[in-house]
């Protein structure tokens, strides 16, 4: 078997202001998770798209980038650069977002799997150790083979209009979209919209909706340093009592608690 290892590799969460803007270019491979916030990104010249929370990116070798953040949150991010073992580059080939640019979004469960190995990614590559290097290409191996599996349940078969509620309901967490509003963005009627989130997804809207924030919150609560009033907002909690009341029902502890196990873990 092959050392896991490849020749190169590194791991790093950002959390970037509102307005900032980057261009150039990096020699290898760049593979990241858009935490919150929206970017417009894409060619200097050329073809552009937003990134928002959930997307995963991929950017080729060499290609030159011009990236600006957009919302009026700072665009939180995990990315990792690396020289790829041979048989990676098949799990490379997302969805075309732009010429170089490879955009996937994950649903739910595979989101939060993959966040976790992202945060795993990031820990070894700044560990110091001497297995940094195995333990960062082991973490970001595991988050490629689950975006594999969510490109390939993507390309199956499958409602239109179910995907487009998935996207419609990731996108903004931090305003609540009605089941009202929902439906008609879909073009189909509110009961015939959650027949179809039982038979696609296996759930409501309402709860796939509630898995969202919470996934997400715990992400910012253990990959950022915002404070517990700014996560309650992103992920659509006006009230940060209500919040960390239904937070700690979900999860079992409290924002903060939750936050000091991620730092001390």
């Amino acid at each position: 078997m092959p050392p896991l290892v490849s020749h190169w590799i590194t791991a790093v969460a950002a959390t970037l202001p509102p307005g900032m803007r980057h261009e150039g270019r990096i020699r290898q491979w760049v593979f990241g998770c858009c935490l919150s916030g929206t970017c417009d990104h894409g060619q200097p010249d050329g073809e552009r798209f937003q990134l928002a929370a959930g997307d995963v990116l991929a950017i080729r070798p060499g290609v030159r980038q011009r990236w600006f953040v957009t919302s009026q949150v700072p665009w939180k991010v995990v990315s990792c650069t690396f020289d790829p073992r041979p048989h990676w580059l098949p799990w490379l080939e997302f969805p075309a977002a732009a010429p170089g640019f490879l955009r996937l979004r994950l649903p739910g469960a595979l989101a939060h799997e993959a966040m976790r190995c992202f945060e795993r990614a990031c820990t070894a590559s700044g560990s110091g150790s001497e297995d940094a290097q195995d333990q960062t290409a082991h973490a970001v191996e595991a988050a490629l083979l689950i975006c594999r599996r969510a490109a390939q349940m993507a390309s199956d078969a499958g409602d239109p209009r179910v995907r487009r509620a998935l996207e419609l309901q990731s996108e903004d967490l931090s305003r609540a979209m009605g089941l009202e509003e929902l439906s008609r963005r879909c073009g189909v009627s509110i009961p015939h919209l959650q027949r179809l989130y039982r038979q696609h997804v296996g759930s409501s809207p309402a709860h796939h909706l509630a898995t969202l924030r919470h996934q997400r919150a715990s992400q910012l609560l253990r990959l950022t340093d915002l404070p517990v009033k700014a996560v309650s907002k992103a992920v659509g909690f006006a009230d940060q009592r209500y919040f960390s009341a239904w937070f700690k029902r979900v999860n079992g502890e409290s924002p903060s608690r939750y936050r000091q196990h991620g730092l001390s873990g």
